[in-house]
């Protein structure tokens, strides 16, 4: 039976043993330290990855300059890189690990010819993408709130374990990017839902109250 910890990643759920055998003997194990990139925005794609341990930010540098966007904070179990597998094959944002990380290398050649032969992996890719896609509309929805505020109530109750303390998943600057604020703001953000009795701040730990996080909040000055 494979106990591999990568084998748990959403896009291997459902796949037979011995296509994880397969998957397994191609594969291998990175660590990487605080702030390392794994691979740059339009370099070609080396492979797909699953995050194992630790954290990784994927943003994308916008053509016209500015501000690079954050696209995706990954957390263990969850594969990324796959759309760069397809099309031009080059990745089309940058990641970089937030915290001390190990993640599962598929080399892409070697992925793509387990495809070849395994129609219940290309199922599996085409899931993963549509994931991907829902989880993109999900963060236009979120960014289309009309305020910090509101962005900040909704992302922690989609992030964060209810009605216990523990620490935000990303540094406060990351988090701030995420949702379209600056650190100054998220902080008052914060504060005010503190006040509103959403959230508990004990130092750099946070609980969310689930109840209050809902709409009995907004009729409170959320909106």
């Amino acid at each position: 039976m494979i106990m591999a910890s990568w084998a748990q990643a959403a896009v291997f759920q459902g796949l037979a043993e011995n296509t994880l055998v397969r998957l397994g003997e191609i594969s291998c194990e990175r660590a990487l330290v605080d702030g390392q990139e794994l691979f740059c925005q339009g370099e070609t794609c080396r492979g797909l990855y699953v995050l194992l341990e630790g954290a990784v930010l994927v943003r994308r540098t916008r053509s016209f300059g500015g501000t690079p966007s954050v696209m995706a904070i990954i957390q263990p179990v969850q594969s990324f890189g796959e759309a760069a597998l397809f099309g031009d094959g080059c990745y089309p944002a940058s990641a970089f690990s937030l915290k001390g990380s190990r993640v599962r290398i598929f080399p892409a050649k070697r992925f793509l010819a387990v495809m070849d032969s395994e129609p219940s992996l290309c199922r599996a890719m085409i899931q993963a993408q549509a994931r991907w896609l829902r989880a993109m509309v999900g963060r236009i929805d979120l960014l289309c709130l009309p305020t910090g505020l509101e962005r900040l109530r909704c992302w922690l109750m989609e992030t964060m374990v209810a009605d216990s303390f523990q620490r935000l998943p990303v540094t406060k600057k990351i988090l701030a990017a995420t949702l379209g604020m600056t650190p100054e703001t998220l902080s008052r953000a914060l504060r005010r839902l503190e006040t509103l009795g959403v959230v508990d701040l004990q130092g750099d730990r946070i609980r969310v109250h689930r109840q209050r996080a809902g709409t009995q909040a907004s009729s409170e000055g959320l909106s």
